[in-house]
This record gives structure tokens, C-alpha cells and sequence, in this order.
């Protein structure tokens, strides 16, 4: 080759690799937003899974307290953790009537693994689901007839650490269900 055409050559090879590790790291960079929105989705997804599992929890809980929730002993709106009383019956250890199981049960439902004793909780709406509360209500004809359950909760749909404090960075989601006793 003539020396003229290799000084037009020189740096050619700096110029890819230059271009090759730019489009390599937008991609990587492409990459690392798919993940997080992988995250963020599979997060999500679990919070409705522990809805699910916690309205079905507190269904198999009435159906075997049948006459308190008939009666509307069940029945609650927008319920947190930090509105029950933690100083009732535990009727896992003693007897307890329809309606005091009935308060018993949203309890553990709401706080998760109740003791009287115990100051820690696990499990519950209020421990599993972010801003969480729960409704119970009867339905048109009343509770001997159907039985409306609602889970409501936040998920996430931004990210935290935006600057534009404007934005919303979590979103209302509710969990809705209609059974027959």
C-alpha cells in the first residue's frame, strides 16, 4: 500500500471503536430501564397476589363464622391496621362468640398473626400492601345475600427519586369481589 493511503487510514480504527462503545452502552442503558420496569411490574404483581390471598383469607374466615356475617358483624369501611383493637379475645387460645370471632378475625386479616401479647405483626393487609385499607359491605339485599369485598392499595408507577415533585409516583388499585355466602 502507498504511505498516502495509510496516513488517510490512521485513526479509522479509534473512530469504531469509539462509535462501537457508544451504541454498546445506550443499549446497556436500554437494558437497565427494561429491568427496572421488570422489577417494578413483578412488584406489583405481588402486591395483587397478597390481595387476592388476603380477601380470600377473610372470605374462608367468614364462611365459617356464617352467622356473624349474616348479621353484618364482618362489615367494615376503609379498615387500617392501626384501627383495630389489639386487646381483643384471642380465640385461638379461648371461646369466643360469633361476634367477637367476627373482630377477631378482620384483626388478623388487617395486622396479620394476632396475639394480645404480641407486638409485632406479620402478614396482614396493612404489613403486606403499601397505604392499604379494607371494606367490607353487604350487598342490595342485604348480607344474608351477598357480600362485597374491597382490598384497596398503592403501586408504584414512577420512580422515587424523581426531581418534579409533581408527579405521582404511586397509583390507587383495588381488589374487588362479590361472593354468596
Amino acid at each position: 500500500m502507498n504511505s498516502l493511503s495509510l496516513r488517510k487510514q490512521a485513526g479509522l480504527n479509534l473512530i469504531e471503536v469509539l462509535i462501537a462503545a457508544l451504541v454498546l452502552s445506550v443499549s446497556m442503558l436500554g437494558l437497565a430501564g427494561l429491568q427496572l420496569a421488570t422489577l417494578k411490574s413483578a412488584q406489583n404483581t405481588t402486591a395483587q397476589q397478597h390481595a387476592t390471598m388476603l380477601a380470600s383469607n377473610l372470605l374462608e374466615r367468614m364462611r365459617s363464622n356464617r352467622d356473624a356475617a349474616k348479621a353484618g358483624g364482618y362489615v367494615v369501611t376503609g379498615a387500617t391496621c392501626a384501627d383495630r383493637n389489639r386487646t381483643t379475645a384471642d380465640c385461638k387460645t379461648s371461646t369466643c362468640n360469633a361476634t367477637e370471632l367476627a373482630d377477631y378475625d378482620l384483626t388478623e386479616v388487617l395486622c396479620g398473626v394476632y396475639s394480645a401479647t404480641a407486638t409485632d405483626k406479620t402478614g396482614g393487609v396493612s404489613e403486606q400492601l403499601v397505604d392499604s385499607a379494607l371494606t367490607v359491605a353487604c350487598g342490595s339485599g342485604g348480607c344474608t345475600n351477598v357480600i362485597d369485598i374491597t382490598v384497596d392499595w398503592k403501586e408504584r408507577v414512577a420512580q422515587r427519586d424523581r426531581a418534579d415533585s409533581t408527579v405521582q409516583d404511586t397509583e390507587e388499585v383495588s381488589l374487588e369481589l362479590s361472593v354468596n355466602l
